[in-house]
């Protein structure tokens, strides 16, 4: 049963538990392609389609710039971050999501210069 489940799982991506479930659900009888079918109907590839139509119109812009560069480059990101509320996009903690995404945007750009300009590039040397 075990390697039924672990097959199952790997081909479908669905968690272990609801491998189990679909294995051992009625009508089922441990059989793959059944299980399969079963997890289609039932497991979270049902509800990963509910999600997949829902609209995140909502959401805010973030702007970050950070022009304190040692080599005077000034560096800007502008992200958007969407949200399927109002009510979630005007949290403090999604503003705080959309900073910090802003600024990691920020530091990605300052690491990818750095390394383009000749800098060493994580620690790797050329030989």
């Amino acid at each position: 049963m075990m390697q039924l489940i672990k097959k199952l799982r790997n081909t479908t991506g669905a968690p272990m538990v609801e491998c189990k479930k679909a294995i051992s659900a009625e009508g089922v009888d441990g059989d793959y392609d059944k299980a399969t079918e079963w997890l289609r109907k039932n497991g979270s590839a049902k509800a990963a389609s509910k999600l997949a139509g829902r609209d995140a119109s909502e959401g805010l812009v973030g702007i970050a710039i950070d022009d304190e560069d040692p080599t005077n480059v000034v560096f800007g990101a502008i992200v958007r971050v969407a949200s399927e509320t109002d009510f979630a996009s005007r949290s403090p903690a999604f503003s705080s999501l959309v900073k910090t995404v802003a600024d990691s945007a920020i530091t990605l750009s300052r690491h990818r210069h750095h390394i383009s300009s000749g800098g060493s590039g994580g620690g790797t040397t050329d030989t």
